[in-house]
């Protein structure tokens, strides 16, 4: 329950202020004040394993990207075994009056009281 009741931020920064250590981890902290914690990794060392890690790590995400792209666009989404549907006929088709010299709009004006 070390997350609700406030915020951790050694999950970031990877640092424990000493206070945090005396609540959280009370035995590991008389470890390290009794001397039976061991040196910390050189700086050298630890440049030698970044240099290991990161091209791995760049690596590892290219592979999983590519696996997911490839899940993703893997198979088609239509079924290749049905024919495609007919396209329907048009049922509304707009009036468009006759264009013979506005005779016909005259014969219907003609016919109306």
């Amino acid at each position: 329950f070390v997350h609700l009741r406030h915020y951790n931020r050694s999950m970031i920064n990877g640092h424990f202020s000493e206070e945090e250590m005396r609540r959280e981890h009370p035995a590991h902290l008389d470890e390290i004040h009794a001397g039976a914690v061991g040196e910390p990794t050189p700086a050298d060392t630890l440049r030698k394993r970044r240099l290991r890690f990161f091209p791995a790590y760049v690596l590892a995400v290219v592979i999983g990207a590519a696996g997911v792209v490839a899940f993703l666009t893997y198979e088609d989404v239509a079924i290749k075994t049905v024919p495609p549907p007919i396209p329907p006929e048009q049922v509304f088709v707009p009036y468009s009056p006759p264009d013979d010299g506005g005779t016909a709009d005259a014969a219907i004006r003609g016919a109306m009281p």
